[in-house]
């Protein structure tokens, strides 16, 4: 943000309660409704599917095309605990690689 004082920076919802967004300072939290001043350009919606992952998914209309960001999902061994942690394993999001859901 030091490099660039007028952008504007804005988080995924849950994002600015992380610690690793602690020294961030966001314009706004993101939702299905886009920013006036880009929304004649890009359309968005959360994708919201349980309590670990919400991501943003944008549409840029001119070009007619998605842009989806971050469903790599990486977890440390012993994260989640029980059977969520136990398919979240057999999934490939937990260890050094990690990946997406089967589900996306």
């Amino acid at each position: 943000q030091s490099r660039y004082p007028d952008a504007r920076l804005y988080a995924s919802p849950g994002l600015e309660e992380r610690d690793v967004a602690r020294d961030l300072q966001f314009h706004a939290t993101l939702s299905d409704v886009p920013d006036p001043s880009y929304a004649s350009d890009i359309d968005q919606v959360v994708f919201d599917t349980d309590d670990i992952l919400d991501e943003v998914v944008f549409f840029h209309k001119p070009s007619k095309t998605a842009i989806i960001c971050d469903f790599v999902q990486r977890f440390p061994e012993g994260m989640i605990p029980g059977f969520k942690g136990w398919l979240m394993k057999i999934d490939g999001l937990v260890g050094p690689e990690g990946g997406a859901p089967r589900e996306l």
